[in-house]
């Protein structure tokens, strides 16, 4: 990811200039989620409050092979207005997606799951720039769940 080649691919595939590794990896690193886990939709703040640098580019890429449509999990991409789900990507092996980190920039995995033996795995990473390319002061606000799931009870796993 701090490879000088992959962040000029970046760059070149999205039209993004002088893209530059995070080096505090701020919201950065390996995630698991287990039953009952969620995150509710959100925009991620732009500036990186340690350096004041405007984060540009979230990457996740998916860790769990053999993932089930029926254990939920996938990741909802949400309109600016966050009044409704755009896309859902599925948590599926080696799937990697990037979006930029511009606000609002509505995203998350709203929805409990209940899958008693998996968890869902993935890795993030995130670019900044230099400059305030592009930065907005846009608040962000939390839609409502997309779809409602019936919550059991938790117990040990």
């Amino acid at each position: 990811m701090h490879a000088a080649g992959f962040l000029h691919f970046l760059s070149e595939i999205t039209g993004i200039p002088q893209l530059l590794p995070d080096p505090y990896l701020l919201g950065s690193g390996y995630a698991q989620m287990r039953r009952g886990d969620y995150f509710n939709v959100h925009s991620d703040r732009n500036v990186a409050y340690d350096t004041g640098m405007l984060r540009r580019l979230a990457m996740i890429v998916f860790l769990n092979k053999s993932w089930p449509a029926d254990y939920h999990g996938k990741l909802e991409l949400w309109n600016h207005e966050a009044t409704s789900c755009d896309a859902t990507i599925e948590p599926l092996f080696n799937k990697t997606i990037i979006f930029e980190v511009a606000n609002p920039n509505y995203h998350g995995f709203p929805c409990r799951w209940l899958v008693h033996m998996s968890a869902r795995a993935s890795l993030s990473f995130s670019t900044i720039t230099r400059s305030a390319y592009r930065a907005s002061r846009t608040p962000s606000r939390t839609p409502p769940c997309s779809r409602r799931v019936p919550m059991e009870p938790t117990g040990s796993h």
